[in-house]
């Protein structure tokens, strides 16, 4: 036998983030940075980011209350900047277990060249029982463990499209330039030698 699935995402108030109403916002350990309703990348979301280290955690979350009983699981989309990839995950609880999404792997934010769609990573968590009348609690957070300090060259040993783009985007302030070599190789498709030729020396400050 099996389980049918429901829909139930009705149940949660703003599910796509149109308004704060209904959900636990700055409920971290830290509440300064950015941390907003936004409407980019074609969807309303909650945007949470710092720049400081080591400040703690950031999280949104929201309790459903007097649900059926049954099993229930939590599934969202999330993304975040190159170099910025932590820990960052969803999570749903019944007040006993707890269970977490995969940690998030999609660094597409500033990247041009690609869909709305594409941005957005699926994520979701095993499920938890709630019995009768019970209640969950669904929610997002990140801190500053996990960090990646090595960029995406360095990880997978071959250089993309992504891997030039996200080394562009973190040399923002460093040279005017980037844009151009951003648009270049976001036009044709392809890393040429040229494309190289001026990453190496948007790296040297030339």
């Amino acid at each position: 036998g099996y389980l049918a699935l429901e829909d139930v995402t009705s149940l949660i108030k703003n599910p796509t983030f149109t308004s704060a109403d209904g959900w636990t916002t700055k409920a971290g350990s830290y509440t300064g940075g950015d941390q907003r309703l936004n409407n980019i990348w074609g969807r309303t979301c909650w945007n949470a980011w710092w720049s400081t280290a080591d400040a703690g955690t950031l999280e949104v979350k929201q309790t459903l209350q007097n649900l059926p009983e049954g099993y229930y699981y939590m599934a969202c989309v999330a993304t975040t900047q190159p170099f910025c990839i932590t820990d960052q995950h969803g999570y749903i609880s019944n007040g006993t277990a707890t269970e977490k999404t995969p940690t998030l792997t999609f660094e597409r934010f500033d990247s041009p060249g690609i869909t709305n769609e594409d941005v957005w990573e699926p994520l979701a968590t095993l499920p938890v029982w709630v019995d009768e009348g019970g209640s969950l609690t669904i929610g997002f957070q990140s801190s500053k463990q996990g960090k990646q300090t090595a960029d995406p060259v360095y990880r997978d040993g071959q250089l993309s499209i992504a891997d030039v783009t996200a080394l562009v985007n973190h040399l923002r302030g460093v040279s005017s330039d980037y844009n151009l070599l951003a648009a270049d190789v976001s036009q044709d498709g392809e890393i040429t030698l040229a494309d190289v030729g001026a990453l190496v020396l948007l790296l040297l400050g030339k």
